[in-house]
């Protein structure tokens, strides 16, 4: 019998594929890969997860794709990730020669300057733009608090790998 942890793991990823949960789904990804010494040592122990559920995770282990820029984060370190992460995608994987970066609010000038840039450089862009529902929480005494929900603009930019990288 294989891990109750890995096959449950693997089940929150195509739950939160069908929701299009990507904060999810990061957050899945990574707990898998802070524990993957746990999932090897039991497939090492002959208990193997099924073909189709090791497929779904190859799938979408390519998360480290996403970038996300917040307001404070600095124009050039955010060009050397952007170019190292680029760099990094696999040379035959045409679904693979892209990766996203995303920012809300503030940070929304930030992304849309990366993108220009890239844009200059030759890469080809697309932007999406659309709008998150967030959650502020306020303390208003020693144990109560308060939920208040607001709108924030965001954008998502996609930056392909340019044919010259290739």
């Amino acid at each position: 019998m294989f891990s109750k942890t890995l096959v449950l793991a693997i089940a929150s990823i195509v739950a939160a594929e069908s929701a299009s949960g990507n904060a999810a789904l990061s957050a899945i990804i990574g707990d898998i890969n802070a524990n993957l010494n746990d999932y090897l040592t039991e497939i090492s122990n002959g208990n193997a997860p099924p073909a189709e559920l090791l497929s779904l995770f190859q799938q979408h282990s390519d998360l480290d794709t996403l970038i996300h820029i917040q307001a404070k984060t600095p124009f050039v370190s955010a060009l050397k990730r952007i170019d190292k992460t680029l760099s990094r995608l696999p040379k035959k994987q045409p679904k693979s020669q892209l990766i996203t970066i995303q920012g809300m609010g503030k940070a929304m000038e930030l992304v849309v300057s990366l993108a220009v840039h890239f844009q200059t450089r030759g890469n080809k862009i697309e932007v999406e733009t659309n709008t998150v529902e967030v959650l502020d929480e306020f303390e208003q005494s020693d144990d109560e608090s308060m939920l208040r929900k607001r709108h924030v603009s965001a954008v998502q930019v996609r930056i392909y790998k340019s044919r010259d990288l290739l």
